[in-house]
Formats: C-alpha cells, sequence, structure tokens
C-alpha cells in the first residue's frame, strides 16, 4: 500500500500501455481485463511519446525514471524563475518547497502517471 492509505497499479497498468504503444499496437492492458483497451478507459493518447523510449528501454523503471525527470525539470524551472525574481536563498526556498509539496509529492506516491507530462507543460510560458 503506497502513503496515506493509496494503492495503485498505475505502473504496471502504464507499463502495459507502452509495451502496446511500443509494439505498434493499441493500448490492451490485461490487467485491468482481458483484452482491455485503455482508451476506452481513459484518454492518454499523449503517452505515445514515450513509445520509443519504452521501446530502447523496456522495463517499468523506465516509467519512474521518466516521471522523475519530468517532476524535476519543473522544479528546476520554477527555481530558476524564482531566481531571476528574487535573491538566491528565497528562490532557493521557493524550490524546495515546490519539490516537496503536496501535489508534487502524491504524483510519487501513485507510482508513474500520465500527470507527470502535464508537470512541465503547464510551467511553459
Amino acid at each position: 500500500m503506497a502513503p496515506l492509505g493509496r494503492a495503485s497499479w498505475d505502473n504496471a497498468i502504464f507499463t502495459q500501455l507502452l509495451q502496446s504503444y511500443a509494439a505498434g499496437e493499441p493500448p490492451v492492458v490485461n490487467i485491468k481485463g482481458h483484452g482491455f483497451n485503455l482508451l476506452g478507459d481513459h484518454f492518454h493518447p499523449l503517452l505515445a511519446v514515450l513509445a520509443p523510449v519504452y521501446w530502447l528501454f523496456p522495463s517499468a523503471l523506465t516509467l519512474m525514471i521518466i516521471q522523475d525527470g519530468l517532476l524535476g525539470i519543473s522544479v528546476g524551472v520554477v527555481t530558476w524563475c524564482a531566481v531571476r525574481a528574487l535573491r538566491p536563498a528565497p528562490a532557493a526556498a521557493i524550490g524546495v518547497a515546490y519539490g516537496l509539496s503536496f501535489g508534487l509529492q502524491g504524483a510519487l506516491a501513485v507510482q508513474f502517471h500520465e500527470i507527470s507530462l502535464a508537470v512541465p507543460l503547464l510551467l511553459s510560458p
């Protein structure tokens, strides 16, 4: 069970999804039921952009590394913006507070989730 009592199968679900996309097939996720097409459950074809990375590194760990990288980029962007507006110490505090925020920590607690693709996009100008 994940922290705060949240169980998650997301990493297994998205690993099977990317396995299908990397093979050039529809996103069938058997963990949710035999032949279950995930497009009927959630609409997240944006995850197809991760298929080439998964094709090169076919592992559930790949998803976790991608998510960590994307969330880390967002922390870097927030900190960089704060440095441009404030002195270094307060800017660093803002970066740390953002990185430890409930939203980002919650995203990490449920293993991989497609929200990790949205976080850097929300920070773009």
